[in-house]
């Protein structure tokens, strides 16, 4: 599945049944009478995850569990990895370019996703309309690899 880690980056997820529960408890904000329309949720912009940032290769584990596959032990960091990817993206623009495209192994976009920290507070979607997750990242990591394990799909 996996041959290395790309760094050891710190990262957010959102299980769907936060994301619905959220989305539950924002709309059941906005339709509450006694409000006055300043204090409702609409028009806002929230940042919704299950509030317990994680490692991103640590989320993937469990997946890797179950699906009887090793989990890399090698890490190499995002930026010793950009030129390759810089390079493998001009040789697909190239190639494109005369027809016969070879697809590049990875590119900037997917380093910068899975290789740099980033992760947002929730505590304005908690403060307006008491979104509180119910699910953490390494509970929806367990059910990841339960649901995709040999078992599953």
């Amino acid at each position: 599945m996996f041959f290395f880690r790309i760094g050891q980056a710190t990262v957010d997820w959102v299980h769907v049944d936060n994301l619905t529960d959220c989305i539950l408890s924002a709309t059941k904000k906005m339709n509450e009478s006694d409000l006055d329309t300043t204090r409702r949720p609409c028009g806002n912009a929230y940042f919704v995850s299950d509030g317990t940032p994680i490692d991103n290769f640590t989320f993937l584990k469990p997946l890797c569990q179950s699906r009887l596959r090793s989990y890399p032990s090698l890490v190499i960091p995002h930026w010793l990895l950009l030129p390759l990817a810089e390079t493998m993206e001009t040789i697909y623009k190239t190639t494109a370019q005369l027809n016969f495209p070879i697809e590049p192994f990875v590119t900037r976009a997917e380093l910068y996703k899975v290789g740099v920290t980033h992760y947002f507070s929730i505590a304005k979607a908690k403060k307006d309309f008491g979104y509180e997750p119910k699910i953490t990242s390494s509970e929806g990591a367990k059910r990841l690899g339960e649901f995709y394990g040999p078992d599953g799909l």
